[in-house]
């Protein structure tokens, strides 16, 4: 999908808005908001670039501190943040907070779009516990030799992310349903002849001490076996590609069948 319509995903800010009904992300407001910042739930908020991290640094601040943070820098700097309300973490048993990612295909047929979720949901555990709460949730700004990732589906049931895949299709409906007008191109839009329109995203989430799964972002251009990906096994990349050959191109290229294993549909209707 060209950029303009996948914007509306990588600009946190703009996504905090269209989501601001659904409660699959947590409450947020504009950096240039300082009133809606002071009304924000907890004491605790974090302030990241409404661009992503890609170098910029997400900040966890007690709500008075980024009050005046936010508060120094010009009105036009302040426009470039989002602030998140802190989610309560669940932890691991040692005490460390731990990041999912998943993957997301959104195919932008014409008539009938449709939205797959990859099964191969990353389990990526900070390095050190998080004693005191001023851990970026970013899971690149939570110290150094961290454990190695896992998957979801091999962590076992009494994981504290256990329960996390059965809330993932549904959170993911409610994304696309509150995206979809701006994601997806008009059905009559001009397309190039034989073209087929697609976008993987990475979802980055985290689960709350009740066990509700949370998304933190979403992005039309998540890293693949490097950046904060590096350590994840290759393996699950050759997953994640081959899926997408076998559920998408192949299909498109060679008038076969469109093999949907190791995908989860998202429930029609998100599109309207």
């Amino acid at each position: 999908l060209p950029h303009a319509y996948t914007d509306v995903v990588d600009d946190k800010n703009s996504l905090a808005c269209l989501l601001a009904a659904s409660r699959v992300d947590p409450p947020s407001c504009a950096g240039d908001d300082l009133a809606a910042l002071d009304a924000l739930p907890g004491p605790r908020v974090y302030v990241k670039h409404r661009r992503g991290v890609k170098g910029q640094s997400v900040r966890p601040l007690a709500r008075d501190a980024a009050l005046r943070w936010l508060s120094e820098q010009s009105p036009a700097q302040r426009a470039n943040f989002v602030v998140q309300a802190e989610v309560p973490p669940a932890l691991l048993p040692d005490g460390r907070r731990f990041v999912l990612r998943s993957h997301v295909l959104v195919i932008a047929r014409a008539r009938a779009p449709s939205a797959y979720v990859h099964r191969d949901v990353v389990v990526l555990p900070h390095a050190a516990p998080d004693s005191d709460g001023t851990q970026a949730s970013h899971v690149s700004q939570a110290g150094r030799g961290h454990p190695p990732p896992t998957l979801l589906a091999d962590a076992g049931a009494e994981h504290p992310a256990g329960s996390a895949w059965a809330q993932l299709p549904s959170l993911v409906y409610e994304l696309l349903r509150a995206a979809a007008a701006e994601l997806l191109p008009p059905p009559d839009a001009p397309r190039d002849e034989g073209s087929l329109l697609y976008s993987l995203l990475g979802l980055d989430l985290v689960v709350d001490r009740s066990g509700r799964l949370v998304l933190l972002e979403a992005n039309s251009h998540p890293a693949i076996a490097d950046g904060t990906m590096g350590a994840v096994p290759r393996s699950v990349y050759d997953n994640l590609v081959g899926g997408v050959l076998r559920l998408l191109v192949l299909p498109h290229l060679e008038d076969r069948e469109p093999d949907a294993s190791g995908w989860e549909r998202v429930k029609d209707g998100w599109a309207g």
